[in-house]
């Protein structure tokens, strides 16, 4: 009853609020208010044969955010500071309900987030989701401080998304975490730039640490009309070095990312572990019908394991901001379309091609007003479901088995 009431309470949606704009010569400040409500219910499935699991949950969360932004003489700045209260299971890291405050990656130290409850099942939270300034210098431009970094091109498992990744079925990705970096991004030209990123990385008792830190380049342009990137350098615990394409041929657009990554768990600058491939490829295309779209991606993850055997033993190698995937083959599709002009549709399918698990997420997304939506959705897995051997140790038969049936409602506000 308790979950259910909280439940319930964090989905009646309160009114988003403006602050206030401020304008001079040397200095501006625009202040908004914005709040996530968020509240889901879980289904377990049993295990097979049947034995007893987790009993069915609802959770539930209200995520409040102060976004600030403006200049300061020569330098602009932005700001993300929130507060949330949740009630799990959320899920923490790159999971489909992930909220500011359970988003887990090596490049956000944690002494600019605090835990202000934590009883039972409930959890409060207050921090800085992005804290950044920056300055044009010349054909360079330079930021410093806490900001979102992303140098993928798919929309679905996106290997080349190192720094605080969104999961492929996230239900909500309008605020992309920051990670606290250096970047300097040089205009080369009309049509070729060159980024150098520091990310600066912590261990898990927040000690800022050089195995868990980055530094990148990534150098783009374009040409025939595809928009090209290769990028390298060191990340938490490996080395990579991929490319990116993406471009339209007679409105079809084509996207493609990939990198090697070179295993060095403890920073030392020696590869102690087999070298791993990523790949993804996607297609898609816009109908000027109901504003329909389609997607099909696949994806490649030569790290993964071959049999569903395996999935334990890999899930133990996984990188500290990892993508979670168990196998090495997948596909994905995507779609969505305008119902009605305030009502849109979607349909997100992630199929494991070598063990013919999956998970699906449909919904329904209004737009209430300006800057008000609600998401009305629910998320489906099959495949084979996970047992115990007779030791009573558990078995995994497929990836998205044990997926359980999930409902949520979300309401979305920004003024």
């Amino acid at each position: 009853m308790r979950a259910r009431g909280l439940l319930l309470t964090l989905l009646v949606a309160a009114p988003a609020f403006a602050i206030g704009k401020l304008e001079s010569e040397n200095v501006s400040l625009e202040a908004v208010g914005s709040a996530r409500l968020l509240g889901s219910w879980f289904h377990h499935r049993l295990l097979d044969p049947p034995l007893p699991t987790q009993p069915d949950d609802g959770a539930g969360a209200a995520v409040f955010r102060l976004l600030l932004d403006g200049h300061l003489w020569e330098f602009d700045y932005d700001a993300n500071l929130f507060l949330e209260l949740s009630r799990g299971p959320l899920g923490v890291g790159n999971s489909a309900f992930a909220t500011a405050g359970s988003f887990v990656t090596p490049y956000r130290t944690r002494f600019l987030q605090w835990t202000y409850w934590n009883e039972g099942f409930v959890r409060g939270q207050l921090g800085v989701d992005r804290l950044a300034v920056s300055r044009k210098l010349g054909p360079a431009t330079v930021t410093l401080g806490r900001f979102p970094i992303n140098h993928s091109v798919t929309a679905l498992f996106s290997p080349n998304d190192f720094f605080a990744p969104f999961s492929a079925t996230s239900v909500n990705r309008v605020f992309k975490p920051g990670v606290d970096a250096l970047r300097v991004k040089f205009a080369l030209s009309r049509v070729t730039g060159l980024e150098l990123v520091g990310v600066l990385g912590s261990d898990t008792s927040g000690r800022p640490t050089w195995a868990r830190s980055a530094v990148m380049a990534r150098l783009d342009t374009v040409l025939a009309g595809f928009q090209l990137a290769a990028t390298g350098g060191k990340l938490s615990e490996r080395y990579v070095v991929g490319a990116t394409a993406q471009g339209d041929v007679k409105g079809l657009t084509l996207r493609t990312e990939g990198h090697l990554g070179f295993p060095d768990r403890d920073g030392d600058g020696v590869v102690d572990g087999p070298v791993h491939g990523r790949l993804a490829a996607r297609v898609e295309y816009t109908f000027t019908w109901q504003s329909l779209s389609l997607g099909a991606e696949y994806a490649y993850f030569s790290d993964g394991a071959p049999l569903a055997s395996g999935y334990l033993e890999r899930a133990t190698r996984f990188f500290p901001d990892d993508l979670l995937y168990l196998s090495r083959h997948y596909a994905g599709l995507n779609a969505g379309i305008e119902l009605f002009p305030l009502l849109h549709a979607s349909v997100v399918g992630l199929l494991n091609a070598q063990d013919g698990s999956g998970i699906a997420v449909v919904s329904l997304a209004y737009n209430a007003a300006d800057e008000v939506d609600f998401a009305l959705g629910s998320f489906v897995g099959w495949g084979r479901r996970p047992g115990v051997d007779d030791a009573g140790q558990l078995l995994l038969r497929s990836e998205f088995g044990a997926t359980p049936l999930a409902v949520f409602l979300e309401a979305r506000l920004t003024l």
